[in-house]
């Protein structure tokens, strides 16, 4: 009679709702491994990374305000919150290392191989400023 209007949640309700909560932590741990894997390649100042973080927050707070009005009926609620946390938590902690740990190898064999190329020329660099 009043299914628009009522604020509780259906426990079915609530369990798809904390499965996507989930989801969208663990798409929140991706795309903060690619803020990660830049800062890999390209170094930056704290400054730099401090506002990038700020940005990314700013842009998930967005997203859950988005989600929250549309999903949940305007509310937040504590098991979509933990949802949120578990789901970055669990990529974070899993495949997350493993992303970050290989961007660091093949970072790694990069410069390795960028150095046997450019080791001739430095050593010819070398003896030409001896001359």
């Amino acid at each position: 009679m009043y299914s628009n209007l009522e604020s509780f949640f259906t426990a079915n309700t609530q369990l798809e709702v904390f499965l996507i909560s989930c989801g969208i932590g663990v798409l929140l741990g991706l795309i903060y491994d690619i803020f990660r894997i830049v800062r890999i390649t390209i170094p930056h100042s704290d400054l730099l990374v401090a506002i990038e973080d700020v940005l990314l927050l700013i842009c998930y707070g967005i997203f859950l305000m988005c989600f929250a009005f549309s999903l949940m009926r305007g509310q937040i609620r504590f098991f979509f919150i933990m949802g949120n946390l578990l789901g970055f938590l669990i990529w974070f902690f899993t495949i997350g290392n493993i992303i970050v740990k290989v961007a660091y190898r093949i970072k790694g064999y990069i410069l390795k191989l960028i150095g046997i190329f450019t080791y001739p020329i430095k050593k010819i660099l070398a003896l030409l400023k001896k001359k």
